[in-house]
């Protein structure tokens, strides 16, 4: 694919991805078109931006080029620092429900900080933030929120769109949590998981270190079906 062609793509997944702002998806494009400190990074003035979960947006030849060194990366931390406890985005290998999601965090006795969900096939995605590992509240709690802003200046798209979403066959395609950096790499070959993307990158650690820079890791997670 041509990099004319490639622009064209992500222009497309400016429009569509709302939950997402422009400018994190402009240096998400700096990145897969210019190289960077490593794979999924871009330097940004006083900083290092790290975008995780996503290493099969369209346009992507290094999509498996990109799970591989994930997973080394997630290896080495494990073996390093067992005990550390890191964030990571859990990339799912199909849309799943919330009891689904429950069952694998109760499971793998892990944090659920955030779930990401949308109808299979279209394009979008919500966000929505868990607390104490109730999934289901969450999404109440969530459409609670939309609701009651109806009829105000904050009722927008995204709380449209949730609205919208929940009241049909919406599923969940991947979610943060939150474990020991051990627990985690174990986990990257359970069942459901299609990628688990730890919040930590050496390389862009090190240059931001070298540079007294912060690290700044940006949630960008794919979805199965290769919709937007």
């Amino acid at each position: 694919m041509n990099r004319k062609k490639l622009l064209k793509g992500y222009a497309r997944l400016f429009y569509s991805m709302r939950f997402i702002s422009a400018a994190m998806l402009l240096s998400a494009i700096l990145v897969l078109l210019l190289g960077a400190v490593a794979l999924n990074s871009v330097k940004d003035g006083g900083s290092v931006r790290v975008f995780v979960g996503a290493p099969s947006l369209p346009g992507l030849v290094f999509s498996k080029a990109y799970t591989v060194m994930r997973e080394a990366s997630l290896k080495r931390l494990a073996e390093k620092d067992p005990d550390g406890i890191y964030s990571a985005v859990v990339v799912f290998d199909d849309y799943y429900s919330e009891e689904d999601v429950q069952e694998l965090a109760k499971k793998e006795s892990v944090v659920v900080e955030k779930i990401y969900l949308w109808v299979p096939g279209e394009t979008g995605r919500a966000a929505i933030g868990v607390s104490n590992n109730d999934v289901k509240e969450a999404v109440v709690r969530a459409a609670g929120r939309a609701e009651n802003l109806k009829g105000t200046d904050d009722y927008g798209p995204a709380e449209n769109d949730l609205l919208r979403i929940i009241k049909g066959n919406y599923g969940i395609f991947s979610i943060t949590i939150k474990a020991s950096a051990e627990k985690l790499n174990k986990i990257k070959s359970s069942e459901r998981v299609g990628l688990i993307d730890v919040k930590y990158s050496e390389k862009a650690e090190k240059a931001a270190a070298q540079r007294d820079a912060s690290v700044y890791y940006v949630e960008l997670p794919c979805k199965p079906d290769g919709a937007l």
